[in-house]
């Protein structure tokens, strides 16, 4: 049958829609391979990414939720590809037995030849298989569909799985801190649970050095009030040494006093003795002179011209020279 179809196709050979059909489906299928190993590549990598996230993790009840959702979601997505693949693969083989049977028609056209009846029948056949292939396109162009709804699916979920991974990651560094800050809690706790001892024994000193700073309080106490008294003591030595300080005051005033009278005294002296000397001198004067009148008198006596002069000079009574100092002779 084969080769009467081949025979019959060379003659009619398939129309110019037909082989647009064929070549429309065709690039119609390609393409929707290539959505398919493109969302496949997509699911991997989320797959990978799942994989990774919930790797050394200790998600909180809402993060492993929102993880529980994704990853069924991922699962849904990944059966409906699963479903599509399959059927594109039925179609990619049911075309793959259409475009083997168009090649062999081609190929027995040129080498065939038949009658009209049985290039009708041919016609018939291919006008069959392009309402097949018609309807394949269809189904394709459902399955284009199918994967583009799954690919706007698949980004959806790639958003609320980075969404998911971001609010982790926070909820990762916000464990760590509770982490670090319980770490040292109960490092502080250990601390005070070792501290415990030193702070009894603080306790205990803490009650010694109150003791001892009552009675240093006492002592202090005492110390004012003897502090106190010496102040008074000293208030009163203070009030006998002001009235000491006064007399004093008077004594220097009559020290100075009797300086300056003593310096009147001694001036007076020395101007006294300076009188004596003066007289000393005087007196020393006229007793040379008094001398030296007896020598000259003496020698007078012994002249007989002046014997009786001198006699009645004798004779007056003595009066004093201007001077007043001696008698003339």
């Amino acid at each position: 049958s084969r080769q009467a179809g081949a025979a019959g196709e060379r003659e009619a050979g398939p129309s110019d829609e037909e082989r647009a059909q064929i070549t429309d489906l065709t690039r119609k299928l390609s393409l929707a391979e290539r959505e398919l190993v493109t969302a496949k590549t997509e699911y991997t990598k989320l797959h990978g990414l799942y994989s990774k996230s919930l790797e050394g993790r200790e998600p909180g009840p809402r993060a492993g939720e929102a993880l529980r959702d994704v990853e069924a979601s991922l699962a849904s997505a990944n059966q409906e590809i699963s479903r599509l693949k399959s059927e594109l693969g039925a179609r990619s083989s049911e075309l793959g037995a259409a475009r083997e049977e168009l090649a062999i028609l081609r190929e027995f056209r040129e080498s065939v030849h038949v009658d009209q009846g049985e290039r009708a029948r041919l016609r018939g056949v291919l006008q069959k298989q392009s309402s097949d292939l018609m309807e394949k396109d269809a189904q394709s162009s459902f399955l284009e569909g199918q994967l583009a709804a799954c690919r706007q699916e698949n980004k959806k979920l790639r958003e609320d799985y980075e969404k998911v991974v971001k609010g982790e990651a926070r909820l990762q560094l916000e464990i760590e801190g509770l982490r670090r800050e319980n770490g040292m809690l109960t490092a502080q706790v250990d601390q005070y649970k070792g501290n415990e001892e030193m702070e009894r024994q603080l306790k205990r000193e803490l009650q010694n050095l109150a003791v001892d700073l009552s009675a240093k309080h006492e002592h202090n106490k005492q110390m004012l009030e003897q502090i106190a008294e010496k102040e008074r003591v000293f208030e009163g030595r203070r009030e006998a040494g002001a009235s000491l300080e006064r007399e004093l005051a008077l004594a220097r005033n009559a020290l100075k006093q009797s300086e300056l009278e003593r310096d009147r005294a001694v001036e007076q002296k020395r101007e006294q003795h300076q009188e004596v000397l003066r007289l000393r001198e005087e007196v020393f004067e006229m007793e040379r002179a008094r001398r030296q009148l007896g020598q000259l008198s003496k020698a007078f006596e012994n002249l007989p011209a002046f014997s009786t002069l001198a006699k009645r000079h004798r004779t007056v009574p003595r009066t004093r020279n201007v001077a007043g100092d001696q008698p003339l002779d």
